[in-house]
């Protein structure tokens, strides 16, 4: 548990291959307009480099996707629509094999997209 508000965490580990996997319960925001959830991939803290998979909680009930090179966002892909629901815990999945990456919301998928 990290706390209330707007909070971040992540596990660090040097993978030599380009397949990760990510999986998180994240807890919802209270209120539409609050603060979003997410996973993240392949990140690297020298560069501010990785794969994001995020849903939107400002009354838009979207999830999607990012390249992240350098603090420069990419969309991948387009929106995808899914219901979302304030505080409520969901399970959140990321999975990258080779520039394959597929979004998963309480354990079915939501989408893929090329990385």
């Amino acid at each position: 548990t990290l706390g209330t508000g707007a909070t971040s965490a992540r596990a660090n580990s040097d993978l030599s291959s380009a397949d990760h996997y990510v999986k998180m319960d994240v807890q919802s925001p209270s209120a539409v307009g609050q603060n979003d959830i997410g996973v993240l991939a392949r990140f690297s803290s020298i560069s501010q480099t990785y794969v994001l998979w995020h849903f939107d909680f400002a009354g838009t009930n979207i999830a999607q996707a990012f390249d992240c090179i350098a603090t420069v966002f990419t969309q991948l892909g387009s929106n995808i629509s899914t219901t979302l629901a304030t505080s409520t815990v969901y399970n959140c999945e990321e999975s990258l094999n080779g520039t394959t990456m597929d979004c998963k919301k309480g354990g079915s998928s939501i989408g893929t997209r090329t990385t």
